[in-house]
């Protein structure tokens, strides 16, 4: 058991390995700073505990 779990890690290692050390800023995607969500309804409320649906929820928690 303790062979295959040294083998399972070891395949799961050389697998994420490329992940860890891949290059995440070279693009130009969001270097602006702004964030734009659209939705089709704008939101109602900018108060987290108060709101009614996802769009007031995800608007009220970038303030």
């Amino acid at each position: 058991m303790k062979l295959k779990a040294a083998l399972l890690g070891a395949t799961a290692s050389l697998v994420l390995a490329p992940m860890a050390f891949a290059e995440g800023h070279e693009g130009e995607r969001g270097r602006d700073g702004e964030v734009k969500i659209i939705y089709w309804q704008a939101p109602s409320i900018m108060n987290p505990y108060l709101s009614g649906g996802t769009k007031d929820l995800e608007a009220a928690s970038l303030v």
